[in-house]
């Protein structure tokens, strides 16, 4: 089976601003306060193919911290997942949590696209065993727990498959811009269905060399989440390793996942 390779790509954006009401009514979209931007992109041309999980591209945005008393209703129900103080203190240890007075919570929203195709661009339809030709688009809301031991975080998805996720029409774009031969089994992608998500994941700060700031460390985070709903149900466990000079105690993932902070 072939391995596919994936370019990762990460940018960030710090916003700010001084309006004394930005703190004010936090709903589901962003609100004026100190902020992260971030954009991701997925692509298997560091393989040179272009097939299964061909192209994944997310914004997502990330406030700083906030007040959990001012979340609207969909954050204040996603801090059932990431742990509300009752729950918290009765569930220390499963929470990752060390001391609850510095946990800082964070809120977001974010916009994915996702693109599946088979292996052959000529198939009229994808041959058995084979990614089907499909697209995803979805608007997320998220809702993040963290202190300096662990990040929990959970989100919730509101979506589209089929036609309505364009997928079509974005990769027919950059294939003209690169002067590459399209994809020709569109037609044949699943239908137009709503999706709708529930994610979390947690993850705890793993160190393994530790040292004073501007020396070399090695650390990094375990992992483990799940996705329940109509686009994507899956249990997951893993980690990530971090080496170098300069590192700061973060959570950040350069992978484009659902629950990215």
């Amino acid at each position: 089976m072939k391995r596919l390779m994936y370019f990762a790509l990460s940018t960030m954006v710090v916003l700010t601003t001084t309006d004394a009401g930005a703190m004010g009514g936090l709903g589901l979209l962003p609100d004026r306060g100190d902020a992260h931007l971030s954009f991701y992109l997925d692509n298997d041309l560091f393989a040179g193919t272009d097939e299964n999980y061909t192209n994944g591209a997310r914004i997502a945005w990330i406030s700083g911290s906030r007040d959990p008393e001012q979340f609207g209703a969909v954050q204040r129900g996603l801090r059932r997942l990431t742990g509300d103080v009752k729950s918290l203190k009765q569930f220390k240890y499963v929470s990752g949590f060390r001391d609850l007075a510095t946990i800082e919570y964070n809120y977001g929203t974010s916009i994915t696209q996702l693109m599946f195709t088979p292996q052959d661009p000529d198939a009229r339809k994808s041959p058995p065993g084979e990614s089907p030709y499909a697209g995803w688009l979805g608007l997320g809301f998220s809702l993040h727990a963290k202190d300096t031991h662990a990040l929990n975080s959970s989100e919730l998805s509101i979506g589209t498959v089929g036609p309505n996720a364009h997928a079509k029409e974005v990769q027919d774009f950059v294939h003209n811009l690169k002067g590459v031969d399209k994809f020709k089994g569109w037609d044949s992608q699943i239908p137009n269905e709503p999706t709708l998500n529930l994610f979390f994941s947690q993850k705890r700060r793993l160190t393994f060399l530790e040292s004073e700031w501007g020396e070399f460390a090695v650390d990094g985070f375990s992992e483990w989440g799940f996705g329940l709903g109509t686009f994507r149900t899956d249990l997951y466990l893993g980690a990530l390793t971090r080496f170098g000079w300069n590192l700061p105690v973060d959570f950040s993932d350069p992978r484009l996942s659902p629950t990215a902070y």
